[in-house]
């Protein structure tokens, strides 16, 4: 694809968009631009969507002098695609990726937190979960550079204070350091105000190296003896975690729930929990090179094979085309087929589905579509189908529900059954059961985005029999709406 990537940050353009370069996307970046400037570079380029990602130094500067509504405006004039990667999730969500987001109305986000996904729904952006990565191509193993040459190494901002285990994180892993005879080094600002944070607490100046291009941080981490990453939250690594590893360095870093989650601490990495055992692992590590060297090829092994963002990007790229083509004009079919039919609900019923309790509304839908009405109160509603699949494939489910009126929504079941060709159910491909609490009034425009994946399917299996279930609610449920269902074959 032709792809217009919004990245002011070399951390950006060097990651991911140098990665969206790697898979044969044509990247070109615009990082200072006005409205006027996107539009010649949309009418010159004639990209396929754009991306940008992260709290970018475009978007906070034009967040404040109120512009961001005419880029907005501007990719909507030309009806692009616009992908959004909310790499600060889920810290940052409340205080930027949704005001955001509510400015830009993005057609399709990637957010680094699970946590987060709902949230985007009930602004009506659909979302899904995709994490930071490292670039291979580019944080790899560098010859020893002098000038890098130390101890131990710290690339990073201060920011003490923001983040959920950022302060304790400083306190283990870069306060010790202070006075003690290491050859230390270390890039980034903020750092000659430690004191204001950590009382009594003041970084020699001998140490403080100043700002680090981008540029040169693979040569850092591949000429100091240890590489430290400070970390943030403690169920998400830091981008500069898997760069570290990426570039053979030797990793030291804190001893967080996604480190042991992610990584094998003693094996790929070292991690403390404290200053006294920062500076135990630090002298030893010293002492014993050979083990040092060995851990730090782990860990370069490990970034190559687990974090690599041409690898993550791959993954979860059917699923932004499968956006992408929803968002084309009509005419523009999607490159993987729906294997539902009358998924979108503008043919009589009756055609394609077996219903119950369940009535065709043409009107009301998600993003153009129709909807199926299931009754309200203690009726118990569903429609069937069923659909061809193929053995040892998997299939991504995903609907869109909504409810009519005040009262709250009905649970829902949704059953997907696997068949032989003589009609005997072989297992269940995919059971889940949503709350009614889950939909909100269609009224407000907002619809709850369902996705789930299928088993494998079975050797023996020749079709699938698709069950969306409304379950009877005793409380007088109001009537639910299911819109613009599909059945589609993902790789994962």
């Amino acid at each position: 694809m032709k792809i217009i990537a919004l990245m002011t940050f070399d951390i950006f353009r060097f990651s991911l968009g140098a990665a969206l370069e790697k898979l044969g996307h044509e990247v070109r970046y615009l990082g200072e631009f006005d409205a006027s400037d996107l539009e010649k570079e949309i009418l010159d380029f004639k990209p396929d969507m754009v991306i940008d990602m992260g709290w970018d130094v475009w978007q906070q500067d034009k967040y404040q002098d109120g512009e961001l509504e005419s880029i907005r405006d501007m990719i909507k004039k030309y009806q692009l695609f616009h992908l959004y990667f909310a790499e600060e999730d889920w810290l940052h969500f409340e205080r930027w990726s949704k005001r955001y987001c509510k400015i830009m109305q993005p057609s399709f986000v990637l957010t680094r937190s699970p946590l987060t996904i709902r949230g985007y729904e009930e602004m009506g952006i659909p979302a899904t979960f995709f994490d930071v990565g490292t670039n291979p191509d580019f944080h790899k193993p560098s010859a020893f550079n002098p000038d890098y040459a130390c101890d131990v190494a710290v690339v990073a901002t201060g920011n003490y204070t923001i983040g959920e285990i950022r302060y304790k994180s400083i306190n283990d892993l870069v306060v010790p350091l202070i006075d003690k005879d290491f050859d230390v080094k270390i890039w980034g600002r903020d750092w000659d105000v430690l004191d204001w944070c950590y009382l009594n607490k003041k970084i020699p100046e001998h140490m403080l190296k100043g700002k680090l291009p981008f540029t040169e941080t693979p040569s850092v981490f591949s000429s100091a003896k240890i590489c430290i990453s400070i970390q943030t939250c403690n169920d998400q690594l830091s981008s500069r975690t898997l760069d570290i590893l990426s570039s053979g360095g030797f990793l030291l870093t804190s001893n967080t729930k996604a480190v042991r989650e992610k990584l094998l601490p003693g094996v790929n990495c070292a991690v403390t929990n404290s200053r006294e055992e920062t500076l135990e692992l630090i002298s030893y590590y010293l002492q014993n090179e050979q083990e040092r060297i060995q851990i730090a090829s782990e860990g370069h092994k490990t970034a190559i094979e687990k974090f690599s963002y041409q690898k993550s990007l791959s993954t979860v790229w059917p699923e932004i085309e499968r956006e992408w083509a929803r968002n084309q004009p009509l005419q523009i079919r999607p490159s993987s087929q729906n294997l539902i039919k009358n998924g979108e609900f503008k043919e009589p019923l009756e055609l394609d589905w077996v219903t119950h309790h369940a009535e065709l509304v043409e009107d009301k839908g998600y993003k153009g579509s129709g909807s199926i009405r299931f009754m309200e109160g203690e009726e118990n509603a569903f429609i069937q189908q069923k659909v061809t699949i193929e053995p040892y494939k998997n299939y991504l489910l995903s609907a869109w529900l909504a409810k009519e009126g005040e009262k709250t929504g009905a649970p829902i079941n949704i059953i997907i059954y696997y068949y032989t060709k003589d009609h005997e159910i072989i297992e269940i491909g995919l059971y889940t059961s949503l709350f009614s609490t889950d939909m909100s009034d269609v009224s407000e425009n907002k619809w709850f985005g369902f996705r789930a994946v299928t088993l494998n399917v079975p050797e023996n299996a020749d079709y699938a029999q698709i069950l969306i279930n409304k379950l009877p609610h005793k409380d007088n449920s109001a009537p639910v709406l299911l819109s613009l269902c599909e059945l589609r074959e993902i790789v994962l």
